[in-house]
């Protein structure tokens, strides 16, 4: 089946049904996003930090670019 002819669920209705099986409160989900972004971002940052050590690499070597 083409990927093209899937419907997937939009995000809002993910939650919703969460929230619906579930009985949690989604009123403050965008905190859960902002949270999980962070949790994201930490791992990344340790992975890196790994990386650079075990080759000897330095952050600005690597090229990142955060957008603000």
């Amino acid at each position: 089946m083409p990927v093209d002819k899937i419907l997937y669920p939009t995000r809002k209705e993910i939650v919703d049904y969460y929230s619906k099986k579930t009985g949690f409160n989604v009123e403050n989900i965008n905190w859960y996003y902002a949270f999980g972004a962070f949790k994201l971002a930490v791992i990344i940052t340790t992975n890196l930090r790994k990386i650079s050590k075990r080759d000897k690499l330095k952050m600005r070597d690597l090229q990142i670019l955060v957008r603000e």
